[in-house]
């Protein structure tokens, strides 16, 4: 029995504050995580990490006795065709490079365990080289660039859904289509443009009435297209996530809400996220020059090179009503957006922002309402979760 095992190089701390909460593989991109999509590709379906910090516990994965090998993975790397099977010609003890970049490595059982006690040693195996540079994402904003196509590219991985056909309840133009789950409710006035991409309506999913979605979009497991919404393409609305309003070119991860009219653009939401009525991210700047964003963990200006570019927000933070995000805005966990005019476009995790002041999100209040909030959807609040959440409220406070 073969396992993969992700691990994280340095360029994954480009990627927080996605990542302060969770592992890099569990980043959605398409209709997938980096995880689900290795696990398709490869066919093998038990995975684990080599994590020894905050998230450890909340990730952690039981291993069966019967395991002979483990490959690890980068999961900054898209699997492909090409990628994935030099992978599977591994032998145990060989690492597959491109250039500087570690793609993957296949190790025994003895060789897998100390390295998840210390550290990976690829230096220490055989080294082969791929002849093409795979896809990889090294920013955050990289996943936006990339999400219409790998939209494409989940559909042919998953490769169970089925196109519906024509109804005289809804509108379908273009060529590439709708593909369906089952148990999927599309009421009527329902627009749906496929000139660019198709659109994937994922199991339980609903889309009330008068929206508007182009493709390539996907509306995965459980969530709700609110009525009148406008999505443009290259968007993911992840699992269970209400979402409404003007929508473009925006990854939301699962449990994550918009339900009300406003605009985003060019951004990236974190789970349990919620952003309050007629909430509005810039996502170009006024003379149209390159964005620059401040690094989450560096605290520097980072270049983007994208001329678009709107908001990330950690998982747990929320929006009030009217709020105004910037371009580039960064914003960490657990944080309330409180203010009437711009706030700051670097927020630090579990920070109130009003009008009046900048205060510290009190622990403990912070862990009720995120109790609450994920009691609404029948997930429970686990010690090890908190723990994870107390660590990064301690690393920066």
């Amino acid at each position: 029995m073969e396992i993969i095992c992700f691990f994280e190089d340095e360029l994954c701390k480009n990627l927080e504050p996605l990542t302060l909460t969770r592992p890099a593989d569990d980043l959605r991109c398409g209709i997938l995580t980096m995880s689900e999509k290795w696990s398709l590709t490869l066919d093998i379906g038990i995975i684990t990490r080599n994590l020894k910090d905050h998230r450890k516990e909340v990730y952690k994965t039981e291993l069966p006795d019967e395991a002979h090998s483990f490959l690890w993975v980068n999961p900054r790397v898209l699997p492909d065709q090409h990628i994935s099977s030099n992978i599977l010609l591994l032998n145990s003890g060989e690492y597959l490079v491109s250039d500087e970049l570690v793609i993957a490595a296949k190790v025994p059982p003895e060789t897998h365990f100390k390295w998840i006690e210390n550290k990976p040693v690829f230096s220490s195996l055989k080294k082969l080289h791929v002849n093409r540079s795979p896809e990889r994402f090294s920013n955050l904003w990289d996943l936006i660039s990339m999400n219409g196509s790998e939209i494409v590219h989940d559909i042919n991985r998953l490769g169970n859904l089925e196109p519906i056909g024509e109804n005289s309840h809804f509108t379908i133009t273009g060529e590439h289509g709708v593909l369906s789950d089952e148990n999927v409710e599309i009421e009527p006035g329902v627009v749906f443009i496929t000139n660019d991409g198709p659109i994937v309506l994922q199991d339980n999913s609903k889309i009330m009435a008068n929206s508007v979605i182009r493709g390539p979009s996907v509306i995965c497991r459980g969530s709700t297209v609110k009525t009148g919404a406008k999505i443009y393409k290259n968007t993911t609305i992840g699992p269970v996530c209400k979402v409404g309003g003007e929508i473009d070119n925006c990854i939301f991860h699962s449990y994550a809400n918009k339900a009300h009219d406003g605009f985003t653009g060019n951004s990236i939401f974190g789970q349990w996220t919620n952003l309050g009525a007629d909430t509005n991210t810039s996502n170009m700047k006024n003379n149209y020059s390159k964005i620059a964003i401040t690094d989450f963990h560096t605290a520097e200006k980072t270049d983007t090179d994208r001329q678009f570019f709107g908001t990330v927000l950690g998982d747990h933070s929320k929006t009030a009503i009217n709020t105004m995000l910037n371009t580039g805005s960064i914003c960490g966990v657990s944080s309330n957006i409180l203010s009437s005019g711009f706030p700051p476009n670097h927020i630090r995790s579990f920070t109130w922002i009003s009008d009046k002041n900048k205060t510290t999100y009190t622990f403990e209040k912070a862990v009720e309402t995120m109790k609450i909030m994920m009691a609404r959807r029948n997930v429970a609040l686990t010690d090890n979760y908190i723990e994870m959440m107390k660590a990064i409220f301690e690393s920066e406070n």
